[in-house]
């Protein structure tokens, strides 16, 4: 077949057919470059007109007479992007165009318009999803955030709760517990008042129990030793006279140190603290009297070299360590004088001073 514009033989593919009068023209006669063929698509091929055929229906839609050869023809609606025209020059030739009067239509300009449009486009779109894609952030940290937050307020309110609960049961606890403590308290004072009450009459009553009692000291030991005759013979010593009847009982009794190498005391217990007075006070005449020859063991009959003997009160072990503790007080402290006198103990610094009771270690620490 044979091109309507060159009238040559059409050897090859690159040729595009009218659909309307069937006629076959060469893609070179058109200006149509194999690459711009090669992108042409099927359905485009199969629906293209071309430029007398579509000059014609043109003057027969518009009434023009505007010939074929002299202007550009534009393609039917169906062209690549609805401004591609084409027309047949006055030597046969076609020639592709841009629009009426516009430069030839190549790829560089194809490129150039669809960078430009693109390039808007593009702007334009990136714009658009920034705006949307920060919108559709926001929403869905929002969402989220409104979710944890909502989460960890409940879970806050729930353990405000729990604390509260716990902290009134706390405080009725702790409340009950002060009543308790302030009862109890109260219950120590007053046990401790009537503790105190209690130590005094026992001890008013172990001082009376013990007001009949003389304690011998320092009277050394033998297996045949006989008791009541030793106290017999230190009565006869200090000019008291003793009968068996006023001697209840007459024994040794145990050691409260026992590390100790002192012999047991002698604790005698008389008909009456009448008697007891007696014996104390004579002795402590008989000693005043006889200051370099008080009462020892030689003045009993004791053989060997003699020793030191004391007659004192029948004191409680309490008040014996109480008594202990003040001779080693007044010791350091230069007090002269220490006795006892009914089972109260007395300190005095020298001859013109007044005596000082000591009632408990606290009296110590004022001496």
């Amino acid at each position: 077949m044979n091109c309507e514009a060159c009238r040559s033989v059409i050897s090859s593919e690159s040729a595009m057919k009218c659909k309307l009068c069937s006629s076959i023209y060469h893609c070179q006669c058109l200006n149509i470059s194999k690459a711009q063929f090669s992108s042409l698509g099927s359905e485009y091929r199969a629906s293209w007109v071309c430029p007398s055929c579509h000059n014609i229906t043109r003057r027969t839609k518009s009434n023009t007479n505007t010939p074929v050869k002299q202007h550009l023809v534009p393609l039917n609606a169906g062209d690549i992007d609805g401004s591609i025209n084409m027309s047949l020059d006055n030597s046969g030739h076609g020639s592709l165009r841009m629009g009426p009067e516009t430069e030839p239509v190549t790829m560089e300009s194809i490129g150039k318009l669809l960078d430009s449009k693109l390039q808007v486009s593009f702007a334009s779109f990136m714009s658009e999803f920034r705006s949307n894609f920060q919108n559709d952030v926001k929403k869905l940290v929002r969402s989220e955030m409104t979710a944890v937050i909502d989460e960890v307020k409940n879970d806050f309110c729930t353990s405000i709760e729990f604390i509260s609960e716990e902290q009134t049961s706390l405080k009725a606890q702790l409340e009950e517990k002060c009543k308790t403590i302030k009862t109890l308290q109260s219950n120590n004072i007053s046990l401790q008042r009537d503790i105190n009450t209690l130590n005094n009459r026992i001890a008013n009553i172990d001082k009376l129990s013990r007001s009949c009692n003389v304690e011998i000291q320092a009277v050394p030991e033998s297996r045949s030793e006989n008791l009541v005759s030793i106290f017999k013979k230190l009565c006869s010593v200090i000019k008291v006279p003793m009968e068996d009847m006023h001697v209840q009982a007459c024994r040794r009794v145990a050691k409260m140190d026992n590390s100790s190498k002192r012999p047991r005391n002698i604790l005698v217990t008389l008909c009456n603290p009448r008697l007891r007075d007696t014996i104390l006070s004579s002795t402590a005449r008989y000693n005043r009297a006889q200051p370099d020859a008080p009462l020892n063991s030689s003045h009993l009959g004791f053989q060997g070299e003699s020793s030191r003997i004391y007659v004192a009160e029948h004191l409680s072990p309490e008040c014996k360590i109480l008594h202990k503790r003040t001779r080693e007080a007044a010791k350091d402290k230069q007090y002269k004088y220490v006795w006892v006198k009914y089972g109260r103990i007395y300190v005095r610094r020298d001859d013109q001073s007044g005596a000082i009771l000591i009632k408990n270690e606290l009296s110590l620490s004022k001496l």
